[in-house]
């Protein structure tokens, strides 16, 4: 049996384990698991939203892969994957077991999110000197069928922005601008890149399915906020470069602490409700950030 072989029975086995998962909620959408970039191996792992049935997704062979994002249906996967000094995005479709990849022309993607109808995905581009110092990056847009690329923010010298996260109804992506030696602020801003504005200081935005509300980090803490950037109130605290995920059923929260020792530094994950309660420990060990929920309909 092929390598290729060998991780499309795997993907099979899977699918069906996570078609039995977690009941649906009343928004249509049910959290079937939970993704991340395993951190022992070149792939992408999965479990059960409790943690449990932890497995090998699909192999990534590649020099370095991450970001894994799931479609707002569950039926795609896209992450990056590093070619040397290159980073494309790698979209995967399970049920079909077919696969491409995206990138911006000078191949420096990560950081993908899914724009609701799976036709596209917002991306951080870097641009600039490879290896900088200071690094420079924008956000783009990739079609998926094309695999062309449209501009969304405008670059800017010493100024880095990332984490863009679609929110459900398309009109607007939330992203983090962070300048050299400045604090994080997260904005929004349409996908045609008009009607910029600043929305609070942190990082880590991502929407409640419903679009109403988003969560996210500052300093060592979880927040919730209206999408108007107003009714903020802190949920978490004493986290360590806290990442913070808001479940496809809109009920949880998913979000990691960094903790270090001497074979490096590993992200912990945690589920927990909209209030902050009920806080589980579903992950010892998992890359720092390389976590997502994957929505089930």
């Amino acid at each position: 049996m092929t390598r290729g072989t060998r991780a499309v029975a795997t993907i099979a086995v899977l699918a069906a384990v996570f078609a039995a998962s977690a009941p649906a909620s009343g928004n249509g959408f049910r959290n079937a698991g939970i993704t991340f970039m395993c951190p022992r191996s070149p792939a992408v792992c999965v479990v059960k939203p409790d943690g449990s049935g932890r497995s090998v997704f699909v192999m990534a062979w590649y020099d370095g892969s991450g970001d894994p994002s799931w479609s707002r249906d569950g039926e795609a996967l896209a992450y990056w994957v590093a070619y040397s000094d290159t980073r494309k995005i790698h979209v995967f479709w399970p049920r079909t077991h077919g696969s491409t990849e995206l990138d911006c022309g000078n191949s420096r993607a990560s950081q993908p999110s899914w724009s609701p109808d799976a036709r596209s995905i917002a991306v951080r581009q870097d641009w600039g000197s490879f290896g900088a110092d200071n690094p420079e990056a924008t956000i783009k847009i990739l079609s998926v069928a094309t695999s062309t690329c449209a501009a969304v923010t405008t670059p800017k010298r010493r100024s880095v922005d990332s984490q863009p996260a679609w929110s459900p109804d398309g009109t607007t992506i939330a992203f983090v601008r962070q300048r050299f030696g400045g604090r994080p602020m997260i904005y929004l801003v349409r996908p045609d890149g008009s009607g910029l504005r600043p929305l609070t200081r942190g990082s880590s935005p991502s929407w409640s399915p419903d679009g109403t509300s988003i969560a996210f980090t500052l300093a060592d803490g979880v927040y919730l906020m209206r999408a108007d950037g107003r009714g903020r109130r802190r949920i978490l605290g004493g986290l360590r470069h806290p990442v913070v995920r808001w479940s496809p059923d809109g009920q949880k929260l998913l979000f990691t602490s960094l903790r270090c020792g001497q074979d490096g530094c590993r992200a912990r994950v945690w589920t927990t409700g909209v209030d902050g309660r009920d806080r589980r420990l579903v992950l010892r060990r998992a890359w720092f950030g390389e976590v997502s929920w994957r929505p089930g309909a």
